[in-house]
């Protein structure tokens, strides 16, 4: 009865994990709903120890019946051989983590769609007018420009070296990610709003799917397993964006912003992005010291 419940859990629950991966739905809130099924991972967990505690058994009785030359041990021996068959069929699969692995590949595959998306939708609003390697201070405005580009003027200047509006971005920290689709097609952003955006949209999805992941399959190391790709393609998308980086006062809000994001999951007790938060702030500390140093 219970090998038989066991394959209906597993034909029941993919069935669930694999509407996670449908268009447009609302993974939080069908994870909530998946919440309501936890006990089934339990029971599962539960009935994979307990086969793998009679295959110990098993394997010890084959052990002890082989040192043995009594025709009475020969008998028992055939008799644990027929156990031992039993046991080596499907149910002596481990169908808990069957499971996570086919919710970890299923998810990979949704955020890395969902976040690559986002990331190339919200980068084409990115402001061009931005500073280049040429803008420093005291520039002499008189002697720019030149065959490849246009003479700057001081208000240019005057906006690249000014804090002015920018401390928005802070002063609205608490602010929701971006929405794409509300984005009015001439619209422009400094880029420490897209990655402000960027962090906000994936902190509070990795804490919703840290918490369900502990809530559901009871481990920390799914969340990884599902997130390192992730994580890769942000790092590579700062990254790119920090080798071309001249914008001193764009990299100290942006450094400004991963502490505060850092404070805000260590308030939550959610220590899931701590690694990735510290790999922004070691690449963006030294390249605002060479724009400094440049000044």
């Amino acid at each position: 009865l219970q090998n038989r419940a066991t394959l209906r859990l597993r034909s029941f629950l993919i069935a669930q994990f694999n509407e996670l991966g449908v268009p447009k739905t609302n993974i939080s809130l069908h994870q909530q709903h998946l919440l309501s099924f936890k006990y089934f991972m339990t029971f599962l967990d539960e009935r994979n120890e307990q086969l793998q505690n009679l295959r110990t058994a098993s394997q010890q009785r084959q052990q002890m019946s082989s040192r043995s030359r009594l025709q009475r041990s020969e008998s028992y021996s055939s008799s644990s051989s027929i156990m031992s068959g039993r046991l080596s069929g499907t149910f002596d699969d481990d169908i808990a983590n069957q499971l996570r692995v086919s919710y970890t590949e299923l998810m990979t595959k949704v955020y890395m769609g969902h976040f690559r998306s986002y990331v190339q939708s919200l980068t084409r609003h990115r402001e061009t007018q931005v500073a280049d390697k040429n803008d420093v201070l005291a520039l002499d405005v008189e002697k720019t420009g030149g065959l490849f580009s246009s003479k700057k003027s001081g208000e240019y200047l005057n906006r690249v070296f000014n804090l002015g509006t920018r401390i928005a971005v802070l002063q609205q920290f608490n602010e929701p990610a971006i929405v794409v689709q509300m984005i009015d097609v001439n619209h422009r952003f400094q880029y420490e709003e897209i990655f402000k955006s960027f962090l906000r949209l994936l902190t509070d999805t990795a804490v919703n799917e840290y918490r369900f992941l502990l809530q559901f399959f009871h481990q920390k190391d799914v969340f990884n397993t599902i997130f390192d790709r992730v994580l890769q393609q942000f790092l590579e998308e700062f990254d790119a964006f920090r080798q071309s980086c001249y914008d001193s006062i764009g990299l100290l809000l942006m450094i400004r912003i991963v502490e505060r994001m850092h404070a805000e999951l260590e308030q939550k007790q959610v220590p899931c992005l701590e690694a990735f938060f510290d790999k922004i702030i070691m690449a963006f500390w030294p390249r605002f010291n060479i724009i400094f140093d440049d000044n």
